[in-house]
């Protein structure tokens, strides 16, 4: 249980350990994913009201198009993939986190590439934009465990979109752009190493919990008869039963001192293990 991941993409090295993981936490994450996305695309479409005041006349056709032919379909389709099957969801929830959260924090970008006056929509309102940016990764990377891998393609897109975008821009327009976006994905990014690191320690420390669960309630069947023990892990009153008749049975091993001489102790405790569960058998 001292596994630990690997320092770029935080999957654990032994891979039955990764796959048990990440059947975990499709299996914790799909509601969650599914009520994201939906939450997601509906806020992402409702800016469209305002885009005629924030886009102005020039830019309004590219805006809405952008956003409501290209980009709110891609969102919608990630949040479909949230009701397929636990199984299909489980090999599609990492891809579809990516691609939903390239298409949500690579827009103001997109635009400024493709809008006929970029200069109009190239002042974000910086901390804002920022606080967005850092939130959207922690709660994408936190519910739906999308792992450390999808805010660092996000940074790379940003950083290459920033680039093409920077060209269409007078020269006191491109830091302030990219200013606030950059140190954003940053910051997302520690918070979401920070947030898959939490989660991968707990994975190990519940499944180390489980291991010492089972082997204590091995050691109570061992003990115990199998139907007082699950009452004993259930029950914190002292167990105590009535019946009217009762049979106590006392037994002797013939030549029991003779034959503990003969055997190792091994083959000694294994022949009265054998004894004793006969009578269980038998009751």
């Amino acid at each position: 249980m001292r596994e630990q991941p690997q320092s770029l993409s935080l999957a654990f090295r032994d891979a039955t350990l990764e796959r048990a993981f990440q059947e975990d936490t499709s299996k914790k994450t799909q509601r969650s994913y599914r009520t994201l996305w939906v939450l997601t695309a509906i806020a992402f479409a409702f800016p469209a009201f305002l885009d005629p005041y924030t886009a102005g006349p020039v830019n309004l056709r590219t805006v809405l198009f952008l956003r409501l032919a290209i980009a709110w379909p891609i969102l919608l389709g990630v949040a479909i993939a949230g009701w397929t099957s636990p199984a299909r969801f489980a090999r599609v929830r990492r891809l579809g986190t990516a691609i939903g959260c390239a298409t949500t924090l690579w827009w103001p970008m997109a635009l400024v590439l493709y809008v006929p006056d970029p200069v109009r929509l190239a002042e974000p309102s910086g901390p804002m934009s920022m606080a967005i940016i850092v939130i959207a990764m922690a709660t994408w990377c936190g519910i739906v465990g999308a792992g450390f891998l999808v805010p660092l393609a996000t940074i790379g897109g940003h950083l290459v979109l920033l680039a093409l975008a920077a060209r269409r821009l007078p020269p006191q327009e491109s830091p302030s752009l990219g200013f606030w976006w950059i140190w954003a994905c940053v910051i997302g990014l520690l918070v979401a190493w920070e947030i898959e690191q939490a989660k991968r320690r707990e994975f190990l420390a519940t499944r180390a919990l489980d291991v010492e669960r089972a082997r204590s309630e091995q050691l109570l069947q061992n003990v115990l008869p199998a139907a007082i023990a699950e009452r004993l892990k259930g029950a914190r009153e002292r167990i105590a039963d009535h019946f009217d008749h009762a049979t106590v049975l006392f037994g002797d091993i013939v030549g029991f001192t003779g034959l503990s001489e003969e055997l190792t102790p091994h083959e000694l405790v294994a022949a009265l293990a054998d004894v004793f569960s006969a009578f269980d058998d038998i009751a």
